[in-house]
Parts: structure tokens; C-alpha cells; sequence
């Protein structure tokens, strides 16, 4: 609790506070909770991700083994690249996914990222975002 009250909280209160130009922001970092009772399952993030060439922000994710296959994560991912296109001066999100990892690949397919490379390595462009489109 200690860690989320002095470094979590308030590392999102900066990014946040830095829209459109969070440019200089490091992450936002947002929990995936259950509707039904409230329950944390897992997380969506951006950050900087600095194994990456310029633009290096990353959407990463992660959800519990319970909750996994029932569409939590894509929505989740969803969300933040709308918010992200929509709200700041973003314009690539990177998604770096083990090619081992069947699900999480379909995730960032389903959110309209495409493959660069041979690594398994995503990106999205605002322009190229279609969540919108698919609701």
C-alpha cells in the first residue's frame, strides 16, 4: 500500500496532469477490476519501453489465469489506445508479445496493431486506429 500510495499514485497524477504532451511522462499504470464484485484481475499499462528505437511507448497488459479468454484484456487494451489517440500527442503504441504467447498476440491483433519484423513486435499508429470502428 505504502508503494502505491508514494510512487503509483502519484506517477499517474503527473502523467495525467501532463495531457495533451505527456511526451516526458514515463507510465500509466491502470487496473483491470471485475464489474461484478470488484476484484482486481489484472493490469493495462503505457510506459516507455527503452529496449525499443523511437517512438518507444508500449501498451503492456497482464490479467489473472482465471480471467483469461473472456475478452477482459482486449477491452482493456482498447480503452487505453482510445484514450491515449484521443486524449494526448501519442501517435505510436508498441506492443512486444513472446511468440509462444498465443493470447496475447490475439489481443494486440484484435486492437489493430500489426506485426514489424520478426520478433513479435507490434506497432499502432492514431491514424491507423480502427477500435472505434469496430464497436
Amino acid at each position: 500500500m505504502v508503494w502505491l500510495k508514494n510512487y503509483e499514485i502519484p506517477s499517474n497524477q503527473a502523467f495525467l496532469s501532463a495531457i495533451p504532451d505527456v511526451s516526458g511522462q514515463n507510465y500509466l499504470k491502470l487496473a483491470i477490476i471485475l464489474k461484478e464484485n470488484g476484484d482486481l484481475i489484472g493490469f493495462c499499462n503505457t510506459g516507455i519501453k527503452e529496449e525499443l528505437c523511437e517512438p518507444n511507448r508500449e501498451i503492456a497488459y497482464a490479467i489473472s489465469k482465471h480471467y483469461r479468454n473472456h475478452g477482459y484484456t482486449t477491452k482493456a487494451v482498447k480503452g487505453l489506445i482510445n484514450y491515449l489517440f484521443k486524449n494526448t500527442d501519442i501517435e505510436y503504441l508498441n506492443a512486444v508479445v513472446l511468440p509462444c504467447n498465443v493470447s496475447s498476440n490475439k489481443v494486440v491483433q484484435k486492437c489493430g496493431f500489426r506485426l514489424i519484423g520478426n520478433i513479435d513486435h507490434y506497432i499502432l499508429q492514431k491514424e491507423e486506429n480502427t477500435i472505434d470502428r469496430l464497436r
